[in-house]
């Protein structure tokens, strides 16, 4: 989340809004959630988890891809390694990363994801060109990874830095990361 723009009003209005119609809206519908940011920021108060607070996480530059979106590989790198330092991934079978400007329905995702118990799987969810061989791949917006997969990623994330990533977003290099990994790709 960005601190003092629209990205951190959007976390404070799911939380505001959700008691009012009595259902918990976006990431705050998962099984667990964290909000990570340059900053720490007080969002507000979940009936469920109490005060939410962002985590912080190592800033790094953001360029332009090759594709003239944000060139956030390493930033994101660094949003993943506070994921992995957290450790709550570890105990639920999937974890999503979602941008705060993404509408996500947890329940719709949990019953997408479900079935998908692969050990090693992440979704591709965007085929934006089918027949071109980089696609299907991964939309940044919402990224899924089921625990296997990003336990591996961890474990073996130095192989990944061999691609050609420079010219990257991170959901490519995600993508590009999980298919050299072996990882099992799930279309969607």
């Amino acid at each position: 989340v960005q601190a003092g723009g629209y990205e951190e009003q959007l976390m404070r209005a799911l939380l505001t809004r959700a008691p009012a119609i009595h259902r918990d809206l976006g990431i705050f519908g998962c099984d667990e959630t964290a909000v990570f940011s340059l900053k720490k920021i007080k969002l507000g108060w979940h009936h469920k988890y109490g005060w939410i607070h962002t985590r912080h996480f190592q800033w790094a530059p953001v360029g332009v891809t090759e594709a003239g979106t944000a060139g956030n590989t390493v930033l994101f790198t660094h949003v993943w390694a506070a994921v992995r330092q957290q450790g709550h991934y570890l105990s639920h079978d999937w974890t999503i990363k979602s941008d705060p400007d993404c509408v996500m329905f947890p329940i719709r995702l949990r019953n997408k994801l479900r079935p998908l118990k692969g050990p090693l799987s992440w979704v591709a969810n965007c085929n934006e060109f089918p027949g071109d061989p980089n696609y299907p791949t991964m939309y940044g917006a919402l990224e899924a990874f089921s625990k296997g997969a990003l336990t591996n990623f961890y474990n073996r994330m130095g192989e990944c830095w061999a691609l050609p990533w420079q010219p990257w977003g991170e959901d490519k290099f995600m993508s590009k990361c999980m298919q050299r990994l072996g990882m099992q790709q799930v279309n969607d």
